[in-house]
């Protein structure tokens, strides 16, 4: 039993320790010690609670197991949780949702907890376990429910599919439907009638066509039922290939869709014959609605599948002929296409949002200064559209595309005979290299024809050879012929010597040639090849002769290298090696590279430490090199290596020094050092020894030494002490060792040692991630020390006992309370009211205009994250408080008052609107005086946002005559440029939330107030454009009511309201303009129409914006005006028709032009085929 109370492990390297630990449990197995005898031992190392852990997971001890997961240290969970036997039957009450909840979780640390959840979802695969834990989960933790419902039966994924579809990520989807395809039919079967569910999918598509991959391997029908209907995205390779291999029957089915929008045209060639392809090319050619035209270039793979014979006359006959029967017009099938969006953006019953400019309106400077917005900047220079200059190989090339090479040799023979200039008979010969098309027969006619341009310059003789070697693979050739090219590149260098013209193909090509007969090359070939060395990949070789390149190239570079003399040298060459081996995909760890790396190490490592370091990141021999890389790669990694397998090349003062300069963060290694060799003089103990002697040595210690020194001694009070605390050095050393003391151990115990002797963060790092039970001590405790009073208030937010915590911290710290409830309103939409009152009450009391709380303003002033339910009188708190401090800040807050103002109180919106009026009441009026158009629109809005006709009487009083009186200010002091803050008035007259909205009375008084205000302050003669436009809202605001009360059915739903709104409206509107014209001509005369004209083109320019619902609305206005016109009244729906005729259809405009021939009015008609003699439907 002695031999289990304080093990030593034995070993030089980790993974001998671990050998001997696990021998250890063995051992105890068989000797039949039980756990009880020796779990309550002392423990001297952390190695005694490992040895304890195994055993009863060994033993299958479930207390003691579950008293580890409990444990603050996660060393001892993450062993535990190696237990996987409790996840099976036997063990379901305790692993199951209710339990862990309520008993085990409160009592592990935030850590753990988190831990094991992920062990939990990663180990467990019982179907009906997993949906008990999806059921608890899903309305409190979707993102971790979700993880078990794709290990639940298919039956119960298929029943819950439905319910959670909005809430799917295309990782989620993929995840369900590996288990069931049926969720990618459930998902897209409801995407057309679900707007929330289509806009979501719309907004990430690609990630959910990626995701639907996963189904074609599953359930064929599903995954091209939904693609056919959906994606139009072109397939890869490997998906193309799998298509053809086992669902060719789809393709036959729609070739044109597959071949022409689909699969990759390269793999599905390979699957055609010669009279498929031929079919293939004239389908798709005659189809001129798929998405592109279709081009030689396109169609080529395919063409390659006929025989060579038969593929000039082929192109010839479909692409200069076009002799390929009759066009196909239309889709013979329905065409992919992703659902549309919503038919609209600024739907006509959404109020006009403010413009991003800050009008301000003074008697000096009455201008518009926009916001910095970023816009496109758009290139108007004309040498960006410069086309490019068609060269004679272009045109040759052209001229030449569709002949046959025989054809195209015999013309060319004559022309390049009469040519004169060097350039144009290299453009020739290069043609014929290209249509050649790399046939061994074909390539010797053209050697014959070189054979008689030998004396050709030397550049237009390298750049026809260079062509030939790329594209007739001239290393294939019979012996004549290549006898025949290496006359035509004499003097080009092919044989090693120095050449005026570079033809560096031409040597690769004799390099390939002489290793593929005889693995060797001329020593002058070979120098000239290895001084400007290529891999030789980039040239089109066969399989068989790619593999005596990969075997032979190797040699060669080796023997080279060997033969070097010079260290650098020899380190190219060894790199060349490695850049071959990679990109032929050899195995470069059992390869001659590395001993002669390892060679060439021994002799001069500074010039080998580029290669080690290459195959160290690549991952290469990293076993085999070990001492080499160890001292060039210095990391946590190469340490942690060390000490797995051989630790005689660690020096403890290379490494202190490297940690010393921050060179080096060594976690993983100081962990596992401090668990498995943590012994009596072992070698934790002399790293600990050599860190604590620095630091006693040096006493302007820098703070990087301080972490490694913790992991090592954990929370050691009694060494702090030992540091002099009048070093201001050591003193700052003290706080970083606090710090980070909690990543060593053993751990800090708060029940021995006081809050201000741990320090703040060690404090903050215990409590943070303490289990819940543990909780209401610690806030207690925390409360009492003004420093944590915030690391409290967090603490308490996860026990939902805050709202205490917060009263009591606005007595401590009242400004670190109001930033903690700042953060704490958004990240709980439940949260106490009692928080709120608390946050009120310091916040009518927080001091603005100090200095110190600048950005704490701009924080408070950032209102995006405040829940709604509080949004309004919180808006109305900061205001009051900005405004009561003089802060400039206050009028930030208007815009988001303004969005709010139907929710925000009215007294407190009439007292601000008052204030603002009596700042330019006449008398006080000052020229430096700004008006802003938030208040404007405020107060207009403020005047209709009434439930009642005394309040609106009321309000009127307190605050519509000021404001008319404020107008004719503003007439008076502006002038002309009255008119534009006038139209902005009337925009917002038009107010849809009210007019909507039947709880709200009748805005009519408040527009007739203005109008009367109107009629004694603007002459309608010289405005008649403005009287225009509040007739057509008042109108509009009757035409609404009328549609709420006669079509009830439409207005209460509210899908229905906006898609078939604007249609009703529209049409009461058009009805009650053509009755206002008809009263128009008979108080005014008969050309007021034309007067009539301009002011509505105005209005529905400035008051609607341009939208699918505003063409719905103009057309329904449009025809309104013409059923309710008696006389010419409908000229101004000829007007309008002729306005809007850009966004109609031609069918709705011919409809409208319909509907006009049929009214009978003669004055009318001369306007209407006036019209339509300019603009034929």
């Amino acid at each position: 039993m002695t031999s289990y109370t304080s093990i030593t492990l034995c070993g030089e390297n980790l993974g001998l320790r671990h050998r001997h630990l696990n021998s250890l449990v063995t051992e105890a197995i068989q000797q039949g010690v039980p756990l009880q005898q020796i779990q309550d031992l002392p423990e001297q190392t952390p190695v005694d609670r490992l040895f304890k852990i195994d055993l009863a997971s060994k033993l299958r001890n479930v207390d003691y197991i579950l008293q580890n997961i409990k444990d603050e240290d996660m060393l001892y969970v993450s062993r535990a949780l190696k237990a996987k036997w409790l996840l099976e039957q036997q063990h379901q009450s305790i692993i199951h949702p209710k339990y862990l909840e309520e008993n085990l979780y409160p009592h592990m640390v935030t850590t753990a907890v988190s831990k094991f959840k992920n062990w939990l979802y990663l180990h467990l695969k019982d179907p009906q376990r997993c949906e008990d834990f999806y059921i608890y989960y899903s309305e409190s933790n979707f993102n971790y429910a979700i993880k078990f419902l794709g290990r639940c039966h298919v039956e119960f994924i298929i029943s819950e599919a439905p319910n959670i579809l909005e809430k799917l990520s295309p990782h989620h989807f993929k995840i369900l439907c590996e288990k069931c395809p049926q969720v990618a039919k459930i998902y897209f079967d409801n995407i057309l009638d679900n707007d929330e569910l289509k806009e979501k999918f719309l907004d990430n598509h690609q990630g959910f066509y990626n995701s639907l991959k996963v189904v074609l391997k599953l359930d064929a029908d599903i995954f091209f039922e939904i693609t056919e209907k959906y994606f139009d995205n072109r397939y890869n390779r490997s998906l193309t290939k799998h298509i053809m291999a086992h669902h060719r029957e789809k393709f036959e089915k729609k070739p044109e869709l597959y071949a022409g929008m689909l699969l990759n045209t390269r793999a599905l060639a390979e699957y055609l014959s010669s009279e498929e392809s031929k079919e293939l090319v004239l389908k798709l050619v005659r189809a001129t609605y798929l998405n592109r035209q279709i081009d030689y270039k396109y169609v080529e793979p395919l063409i390659m599948r006929l025989p060579i014979k038969e593929r000039s006359a082929f192109k010839k006959f479909v692409f200069v002929e076009k002799a390929i029967g009759e066009l196909v017009e239309a889709w013979p099938y329905d065409k992919p296409c992703l659902p549309s969006r919503k038919s609209y953006y600024f739907h006509v019953f959404e109020d006009r949002k403010p413009s991003k400019y800050n009008t301000c309106y003074t008697e000096v400077d009455f201008s518009c200064m926009p916001e910095q917005i970023t816009c496109a900047r758009y290139c108007t220079r004309m040498d960006c559209y410069q086309i490019p200059l068609r060269t004679y190989l272009d045109k040759l090339f052209d001229e030449y595309r569709f002949f046959s090479f025989e054809r195209t040799l015999f013309e060319l023979r004559k022309k390049i005979i009469k040519e004169s200039s060097p350039q144009n008979r290299q453009y020739i010969l290069l043609v014929l290299v290209s249509k050649s098309g790399g046939q061994p027969e074909l390539v010797a006619q053209l050697l014959q024809l070189l054979e008689q341009h030998c004396n050709e310059p030397t550049n237009v003789r390298a750049t026809v050879v260079r062509s030939l070697v790329k594209r007739a693979a001239v290393w294939r050739l019979p012996q004549h012929s290549w006898e025949a090219l290496l006359e035509f590149a004499r003097g080009l260098g092919l044989d090693g010597s120095e050449s005026e013209a570079d033809c560096r193909e031409g040597l690769h090509a004799i390099v390939i040639r002489s290793l593929l007969e005889t693995g060797a090359c001329e020593p002058a070939i070979r120098e000239a090849f290895l001084k400007d060395f290529s891999n030789l990949d980039e040239y089109s070789t066969n399989i068989e002769e790619r593999k005596i390149i990969k075997q032979k190239l190797p040699d060669l570079l080796l023997a080279a290298a060997k033969a070097e003399s010079s260290p650098e040298r020899q380190v190219e060459l060894l790199t060349s090696l490695l850049d071959m081996l990679q990109q032929y995909k050899a195995d470069i760890g059992s390869s001659a590279l590395i001993p002669a790396v390892a060679v060439l190490a021994k002799r001069d490592s500074s010039a080998a430490e580029g290669l080690l370091r290459r195959l160290f990141e690549a991952k290469i021999a990293r076993r085999t090199l070990f001492r080499e890389f160890f001292p060039l790669i210095q990391t946590d990694a190469s340490y942690l290596n060390a000490l797995r397998h051989d630790t005689s090349v660690l020096n403890v003062s290379t490494f202190i020094d490297l940690v010393e300069r921050d060179e080096i963060r060594p976690e993983q290694f100081l962990r596992k050092m401090a668990i498995y060799f943590a012994e009596s003089s072992g070698m934790m103990e002399r790293y600990l020894t050599e860190m604590r002697r620095l630091v006693l040595n040096n006493k302007s210690i820098g703070k990087s030494i301080a972490r490694p020194l913790c992991i090592l001694q954990g929370a050691c009070f009694g060494y702090l002490e030992s540091l002099d605390p009048k070093n201001k050095s050591l003193t700052r050393f003290a706080a970083a060792i606090r710090a980070n003391m909690h990543a060593g151990r053993p751990k800090l115990d708060m029940n021995s040692t006081a809050l201000s002797a741990a320090g703040a963060k060690a404090v903050a790092n215990k409590v943070l991630v303490c289990p819940i039970a543990d909780i209401d001590k610690y806030v207690h405790d925390l409360l009492t020390w003004k420093r944590m009073v915030r690391v409290a208030l967090v603490l308490a937010e996860r026990t939902g006992k805050e709202a205490d915590a917060f009263i009591t911290a606005a007595t401590l710290r009242p400004t670190a309370t109001l930033k903690a409830a700042l953060k704490y309103f958004p990240s709980r939409p439940d949260f106490d009211p009692r928080v709120w009152d608390v946050f009120k009450q310091l916040i009518i009391n927080f001091d603005f205009s100090s200095e110190k709380h600048v950005h704490f303003r701009k924080s408070l002033m950032r209102l995006d994250k405040i829940p709604l339910k509080i949004k309004p009188e919180y808006c109305e708190l900061i205001f009051k408080a900005l405004k009561k401090e003089g802060c400039q800040d206050a009028m930030n807050i208007l815009s988001n008052i303004e969005a709010l103002l139907r929710d925000i109180r009215g007294d407190f919106i009439e007292n601000l609107l008052l204030d603002y009026l009596q700042e330019f009441d006449p008398q006080t009026y000052k020229k430096n005086k700004r008006v802003t158009d938030t208040h404007l629109r405020m107060l207009v809005k403020c005047l209709l946002l009434c439930k009642s006709a005394e309040v609106q009487k009321s309000r009127f009083e307190i605050l519509g005559t000021r404001f008319l009186q404020f107008l004719t200010v503003l007439r008076d002091k502006l002038g002309s440029d009255f008119l534009n803050v006038f139209k902005e008035v009337l925009i917002h007259l038009q107010y849809n939330q009210v007019f909507l909205d039947d709880t709200y009375v009748s805005p009519l008084p408040v527009m007739e107030n203005i109008l009367s205000w109107m009629r004694h302050s603007l002459p309608i003669e010289l405005n008649f454009d403005l009287y225009v436009r509040i007739h057509l809202s008042i109108m509009y605001f009757k035409s609404i009511r009328q549609g709420l009360k006669s079509q009830p059915d439409i207005f209460n739903n509210e899908k229905r309201k906006l898609s078939e709104g604007p249609s009703v409206v529209g049409y009461i509107f058009g009805r009650k303009v053509a009755r206002e014209i008809k009263q128009l001509k008979e108080s005014y005369f008969e050309s007021a129409i034309d007067l009539y004209q301009g002011g509505i083109e105005g209005y529905f320019n400035d008051y609607f914006q341009c939208d699918d619902t505003k063409v719905q609305f103009m057309k329904a206005v449009i025809k309104g005006i013409m059923d309710g016109s008696v006389a010419d009244e409908a000229r101004v729906a000829l007007y309008l028709l002729q306005n809007e005729r850009y966004n109609l259809k031609h069918e709705e405009i011919k409809e409208l032009y319909g509907i006009m021939k049929n009214i009978e009015d003669e004055k009318f008609r001369y306007f209407l085929f006036a019209d339509l003699s300019d603009n034929p439907v």
